[in-house]
């Protein structure tokens, strides 16, 4: 083919993709209008060449006919279909609705993790109601990771609604005197700040002397000894039931597909329905007892929705410095079968994110697997001759 013809072809196809989109608009809008005064079938045959053409709004508005059986026959595969066709070209809508499907086995193959990959997606790009469902997901480690420090980072995208929703829900507990929060549940944990008999706080777990609490005025969250608090909930107590503060599908053919900024201003306000998920989808927060859940198809599944990759800490104890330098002051100290995130990597050192915990953060890094699959280590045999029990540790008299 000669350059000229090539020319041609080119200018002959920018024409045509020109056209194809006010066409393509055009549909959608008439499809949009037929919904709203119920003429089902008019709005499917208006989607269907624009579906054709990949537009993912259309997309969406078919996935949503066939999930609520509008004009045609429920059909909750065929429904899943159109949502994750539309999902994978970036809508929002599609992303949380197939999120939702997901979550509850609404006529698929039920799986947490996919849910919250496609939460984790939509709530990128600053959809309410998909990070409100996510950062709930995430603070009862229900399918993914459990990290309250960031089900509470994804509650800043949600509805200010839902987020004092979940406050109200939680319990609440005070200071009795000042004390330290921390990283970890042990004094040499890094302070993360202090709180005062005035500090709001709300109470996510507690283990042995500790409690971890999120201070609701700063948005932190960490350990506080449970000796310096008041108010905790008793051992064995009641739970919350988080899936009630759950929401339902979205149930409107909105258009609107959101960039992936962090700062939108006006994030899209979408017709939801609010409600309670079938019993074996109940998402419990104990307010007593550890709540880690780590294996299976917990870890890892948020990666799409947070910076950085996953790695497991593989050995005993792993220093946390300051600066990538054995020079540098030791942070904290994790543990074997921590999950961390790893940002950077600089010559043998990565950095990583630890969740609440601002600044930097590094860690040698041969000291880290990609593997995310909890490893056990057998103890070793017993010494054949008797060794002297190492002394107790002293008892610390501080706040925390």
């Amino acid at each position: 083919m000669s350059v000229r013809r090539v020319g041609w072809f080119i200018v002959a196809l920018i024409v045509a993709i020109a056209g194809i989109a006010p066409a393509v608009a055009a549909e959608d809008d008439a499809a949009r209008a037929a919904f709203a005064r119920g003429d089902y079938e008019a709005a499917r045959s208006a989607w269907q060449p624009a579906a054709r053409a990949g537009d993912a709004g259309a997309l969406f508005g078919l996935g949503l006919l066939y999930a609520n059986g509008l004009g045609v026959a429920r059909d909750p595969l065929a429904a899943q279909h159109w949502y994750t066709m539309s999902a994978e070209r970036g809508q929002a809508a599609a992303q949380y609705n197939l999120a939702v499907m997901r979550e509850t086995g609404d006529g698929v193959p039920r799986d947490r993790s996919q849910a919250a990959f496609w939460y984790g997606e939509a709530a990128r790009r600053n959809l309410p109601a998909a990070a409100n469902n996510l950062a709930l997901m995430t603070l009862a480690g229900d399918g993914v990771q459990r990290e309250p420090a960031m089900a509470v980072a994804l509650l800043k995208r949600a509805n200010a609604d839902d987020r004092r929703r979940l406050i109200d829900a939680l319990p609440e507990a005070g200071a009795i005197t000042t004390a330290n929060l921390r990283a970890r549940p042990t004094l040499e944990g890094k302070r993360l700040g202090r709180v005062l008999t005035s500090t709001p706080l709300r109470v996510f777990a507690q283990q042995q002397d500790w409690a971890q609490v999120w201070r609701v005025d700063n948005d932190t969250v960490g350990w506080v000894a449970r000796r310096l608090l008041r108010g905790l909930p008793e051992p064995g107590g009641s739970r919350v039931a988080l899936a009630t503060l759950a929401q339902g599908p979205i149930m409107t053919p909105a258009a609107t597909s959101p960039q992936l900024r962090a700062d939108a201003d006006a994030p899209p306000r979408l017709t939801t329905t609010r409600q309670a998920a079938p019993p074996h989808t109940t998402r419990l927060l104990r307010n007593s007892g550890w709540l880690a859940t780590i294996g299976g198809d917990t870890t890892g599944s948020l990666q799409a929705a947070m910076r950085g990759t996953p790695m497991r800490v593989k050995v005993q104890g792993l220093n946390v410095r300051e600066w990538p330098s054995k020079r540098a002051p030791i942070e904290t100290q994790l543990r074997r079968n921590d999950i961390v995130r790893v940002l950077e990597t600089r010559g043998d050192w990565q950095r990583i994110e630890l969740p609440g915990q601002p600044g930097e953060s590094w860690v040698a890094g041969f000291l880290l697997d990609d593997n995310l699959t909890p490893q056990v280590v057998k103890p070793k045999p017993a010494a054949d001759t008797p060794s002297r029990a190492p002394a107790s540790a002293p008892v610390g008299q501080g706040g925390g």
